[in-house]
């Protein structure tokens, strides 16, 4: 199978909207406070279009025989108060079709690769703890867990 992996164009909304449905429908399990259908909403939407043209967020999609199968999303911080360049990784979704392929794996890579030619130094994201291959999928690639968020209900 060949995969190309790409930086995102406008035109790509509709196939990474659609992979953020998925994302959401993978998440639900995880947060019991997240809206169904919220990447319907028009503010989502438009958040997602926003990004497609901003010089700061950074969309890939992997493409197979002509068809968007993942994107990554992330971004450099600016942060006055760190020393080193730091980026965040926003998304990363591959279509659960396509899934075992290397194309998460191609994402990251190529999204490390932009970061680190802009003189970014690290990268942080975060997933949720019950969410197990995210975190095998992390951890082997070399991210280190280095904070704990937490929550409770009032």
């Amino acid at each position: 199978m060949e995969i190309t992996i790409r930086n995102a164009k406008t035109s790509d909304f509709d196939a990474i909207h659609s992979l953020h449905l998925e994302l959401e429908r993978a998440e639900l399990p995880f947060d019991s406070n997240l809206k169904e259908n919220c990447y319907l909403d028009k503010r989502c939407i438009d958040r997602i279009k926003k990004d497609l043209n901003s010089k700061y967020v950074k969309y890939i999609v992997a493409v197979v025989h002509d068809k968007i199968v993942g994107f990554l999303a992330g971004e450099v911080l600016d942060r006055w108060f760190y020393k080193e360049k730091v980026a965040y990784l926003s998304y990363l979704c591959v279509d659960p079709s396509f899934r075992n392929n290397g194309i998460a794996q191609l994402l990251l890579n190529k999204f490390e690769n932009m970061m680190r030619d802009n003189g970014v130094k690290y990268v942080r994201l975060n997933t949720f703890t019950r969410n197990k291959s995210a975190i095998g999928f992390y951890l082997k690639n070399g991210f280190d867990e280095y904070s704990i968020y937490y929550q409770k209900e009032i």
